[in-house]
């Protein structure tokens, strides 16, 4: 029969070795900016797949996405073209492309570095065009161990 602190150090040698889930939450401040930004899982040694779907914002005709280490200060910024929920002071990529039908996709290389898993990160999109811009929903993102591999 084991020890009360063996089968303690037991148990806690099989939550250590368990794999740490990637996670991505919506932050939508007050409600104000539309929810047009959707992420992936991320985690480590995979593609982070970002999609924005600009159909509800019209004469849209282009996409950037901000990837920042923090969330606004004080939760939210309200600007004329919606709330800024990221802090774009901690920018770590600033992505922008056309539009394709309403749609674009972003894709962000996650490091294989056991040091940014667990790690979390804010994204936004702001949507624009000739006469709008639009801030859309922000993502807060919870790198995960890599994926198992396939056969």
């Amino acid at each position: 029969m084991l020890s009360a602190s063996a089968a303690a150090f037991l148990s806690l040698a099989s939550i250590a070795q368990e794999p740490a889930r990637g996670e991505v939450r919506t932050l939508e401040g007050d409600g104000s900016n539309p929810i047009c930004l959707a992420g992936s899982i991320p985690a480590a040694d995979t593609m982070w797949q970002a999609k924005i779907d600009a159909s509800m914002i019209p004469g849209a005709q282009g996409a950037m996405l901000v990837l920042s280490a923090s969330p606004w200060p004080t939760g939210a910024l309200d600007t004329d073209f919606g709330q800024v929920l990221i802090d774009p002071k901690t920018r770590i990529y600033n992505l922008n492309r056309s539009l394709n039908v309403d749609r674009v996709q972003f894709g962000i290389p996650v490091p294989n570095d056991p040091a940014v898993i667990g790690e979390t990160y804010y994204a936004q999109a702001l949507v624009y065009g000739q006469t709008a811009y639009q801030l859309c929903n922000a993502l807060e993102l919870r790198i995960g161990d890599a994926p198992p591999l396939r056969d």
